[in-house]
């Protein structure tokens, strides 16, 4: 079956022109590979910056990018895809948990960010929330449901300073810690705020499924200046991707 390029496709900066109804994004390229490896009819799309695959899934065109780390990224290649067409966008990644009950390997399906980056004012006024469709929420809850993978769901706080909790920042209410922990917010991430405003002030459906890659221990140890494995639990985490990118793929081949 030959690739359906969206017929409103069109060149934008950075991408060439490709693009499907379906995105799946991530920042790591361990799990853009497990990803690539479910599609069939693979193929590299040419581009001056970002690495960008199309493949097929159940007779549907998905686009998968490497964004990388930083809102940033993520706002280019998502307002990006959506000129061209990107209809669904799914953001995949990790989060490092800010509550004791939280641990590695964990699946979060992330209900809100807070948008602490700094980017989306661009965008919004700050009180237009980064909030997932609830629509896609729903359809992919229920295939969730049926394929037996246990999710929880929360607020994360994105941010756009990796590891902000580990120095002195000059605004403490924005990044302290303890004042999203108090908030019940489930752990601190730099990417889903951006995904979530991008794709919503412009009409576009988007969800975040987030896998937890540190716990809130390991977080605090390195706080105090302790030595932490940040490898720990690393196998966890790996295996908790393939059941959130099946999962995301079963949803991507029931959408219309």
């Amino acid at each position: 079956m030959e690739h359906e390029i969206h017929k409103e496709s069109k060149k934008t900066h950075h991408f060439s022109g490709d693009m499907s109804k379906y995105l799946i994004i991530h920042y790591a390229t361990e799990i853009v590979n497990k990803i690539k490896e479910r599609l069939s009819n693979l193929r590299k799309v040419e581009n001056k910056r970002f690495d960008i695959w199309i493949g097929m899934y159940k007779g549907k065109d998905v686009t998968v990018v490497l964004t990388n780390m930083t809102s940033g990224n993520t706002a280019i290649i998502v307002d990006q895809a959506i000129q061209q067409g990107a209809e669904y966008v799914f953001q995949l990644g990790t989060f490092g948990a800010l509550q004791d009950n939280i641990e590695v390997g964990d699946i979060y399906l992330i209900s809100g960010a807070v948008r602490a980056e700094g980017l989306t004012d661009a965008y919004a006024p700050m009180y237009y929330p980064a909030v997932p469709d609830s629509g896609l929420l729903y359809k992919f809850l229920k295939i969730a449901e049926k394929e037996n993978l246990k999710i929880e769901s929360g607020i994360v706080h994105s941010v756009n300073i990796y590891s902000p909790y580990y120095k002195t920042t000059f605004n403490q209410d924005k990044y302290s810690p303890e004042v999203y922990r108090n908030l019940n917010v489930v752990g601190v991430e730099m990417e889903v705020s951006s995904a979530y405003i991008c794709s919503s002030t412009k009409g576009v459906k988007a969800l975040a499924v987030l896998v937890c890659n540190r716990n809130w221990k390991t977080q605090k140890e390195f706080m105090e200046g302790k030595k932490v494995d940040w490898k720990k639990g690393k196998d966890d985490v790996y295996k908790a991707h393939d059941k959130v990118i099946d999962c995301v793929l079963e949803t991507v081949s029931q959408l219309d």
